[in-house]
């Protein structure tokens, strides 16, 4: 007679506990959270439009205009994570398709690493890691910062794989490292530089620290050449900016959602706090030194911006990763259900928003058939504009490159910086924005900052007429405040206007 060996089953506490559920809720999450870039033709982010047009330089025919417009040139150029994807997808997808790819992967990337990193530390996953789709829509992946986002991604997973391996790392494992830290170098530096630091703070939190924290440098030794060796841009212009920035960075979705996302955060923490949630002994000098890194970054340095916003973003996501609270099966089925409703009211909340943005952008793009192929155009906007999409306007004025094959001063579009640059070497390391309309006039320019008007890169702004043959005015809903003697209205949209230079 055979015997069967029945398990007991088993109790509730340990299904709602168990990764393969919470692991199922979790992706299903993730995939909701990234749905609009797939639902959307037009990706919603201030950068995004942006990038879209810069990889449709690589593509350039024989006999492109865009071709006496641009030049592409590749070096150590540490932020081209989107254009290796572009550049290897390149012979089956459009550089749309790419760019709503990578969206999707910037929204997922830094979920799925969070949660290799979380299950690398804990055997049982904590119900607080739940909370992260909910965190999708925040400064970087609104913002548009792609490369970052999946630097993020990428560092969570390697750091996961780090702790895996505990106290077997050796020097083959430090030459992994090595080709790691320099394929994210190239997907972006500071994505690179927040890794290194999460490395060396993890790697020093026990004795002894010294040999570990050589171990950190050799490890690191080839992207940290790079840095050294990488190609200085031209004399670029600076951005200002507010430290304010780091207070909405994790929920940032330019809607009036929020201010109540940031509540329900703030509250939902410290209730997880008062709860017991802590963070795994391994990393809590790194989280401490990581959260006052983000604190104490500049929100600018030339021409990038948001630099500590960011990374209070990798904060957020670095802080739930790493800490757990125990909870009974009561609490931890509360936190999914509370989990699933606030991923889903996200996406409720942000989706009328990405629905008016296909439409702003039609026009815009309507707007823009009045340029002919090969212009040289000048964006200026308002000194202030209230209105809501008035950061994401300008940037929508990219798809004069996509469409008309024409040039604007506010493609990403820099030496040493991005992997294209102007033909014109003029306009190389200038603002790559909308300029201030007071540029275009002399009293204008006298109501600047100096720094401004005598900045190295100023001299084609100075003198316009010169150096472009359009200027397009994106105004948005603010009344236009362009009133230049020379320039002939010939076409636009809601919002824009376009010049044509006499």
């Amino acid at each position: 007679m055979t015997s069967l060996d029945i398990a007991p089953p088993r109790g509730l506490d340990d299904a709602i506990a168990s990764p393969r559920l919470a692991g199922a809720i979790y992706a299903a999450l993730v995939a909701l959270a990234a749905a609009p870039a797939w639902i959307w033709p037009i990706p919603r982010a201030n950068d995004i439009v942006n990038h879209w047009a810069r990889l449709t330089l690589y593509g350039m025919a024989p006999g492109d205009p865009l071709g006496a417009l641009y030049r592409v040139h590749f070096g150590l150029i540490p932020n081209l994570g989107l254009d290796a994807l572009y550049l290897v997808l390149q012979p089956f997808a459009s550089a749309q398709t790419v760019a709503r790819l990578a969206l999707a992967l910037a929204i997922a990337l830094p979920a799925l690493g969070a949660w290799a990193l979380h299950r690398a530390l804990f055997e049982k996953p904590s119900p607080t890691i739940l909370a992260i789709p909910f965190l999708s829509y925040n400064v970087v992946t609104t913002g548009g910062l792609l490369n970052f986002s999946i630097g993020v991604g990428l560092a969570f997973l390697a750091l996961a794989a780090i702790v895996r391996r505990a106290e077997r790392l050796g020097w083959r494992e430090a030459l992994a490292l090595n080709l790691f830290g320099v394929a994210l170098f190239f997907c972006h530096l500071i994505a690179w530089g927040a890794f290194a630091l999460l490395l060396g703070l993890m790697r020093v939190a026990s004795a002894p620290r010294l040999r570990r924290g050589l171990y950190v440098v050799a490890a690191q030794a080839a992207p940290l050449a790079l840095v050294a060796l990488r190609q200085a841009p031209p004399s670029t212009y600076s951005l200002g900016g507010t430290k304010l920035g780091v207070l909405f960075a994790p929920v940032a979705s330019m809607t009036g959602a929020d201010m109540t996302a940031l509540t329900l955060l703030v509250a939902g923490a410290a209730l997880a706090v008062v709860a017991g949630l802590r963070p795994a002994p391994q990393a809590r000098l790194a989280l401490a030194g990581f959260a006052l890194a983000a604190l104490a970054a500049p929100p600018a340095i030339g021409a990038a911006s948001l630099i500590d916003a960011r990374l209070a973003v990798y904060v957020w996501y670095f802080a739930i990763a790493v800490s757990w609270v125990d909870a009974s099966a009561a609490v931890r089925g509360f936190c999914a259900l509370a989990a699933v409703a606030l991923t889903v009211w996200r996406l409720h909340a942000v989706a009328p928003a990405w629905e008016a943005f296909q439409e702003r952008a039609g026009q815009v793009r309507a707007g823009l058939a009045a340029l002919p192929q090969g212009a040289r155009a000048l964006v200026v906007a308002p000194e202030r504009c209230g209105a809501p999409d008035f950061s994401m306007f300008g940037n929508l004025t990219a798809f004069a490159v996509i469409d008309r094959r024409a040039y604007v001063n506010t493609l990403f579009a820099q030496t040493g910086i991005q992997p294209s640059a102007p033909a014109d070497p003029a306009l190389d390391g200038g603002p790559t924005l909308p300029m201030d309309s007071r540029w275009l006039t002399e009293a204008g320019r006298a109501s600047l900052p100096a720094r401004l008007v005598e900045a190295p890169w100023a001299a084609p702004y100075r003198d316009w007429r010169r150096h472009f043959t359009h200027v397009i005015d994106a105004h948005s809903d603010c009344a236009s405040m362009l009133a230049v003697p020379g320039l002939t209205r010939v076409g636009g949209a809601a919002g824009l206007d376009v010049y044509r230079v006499d």
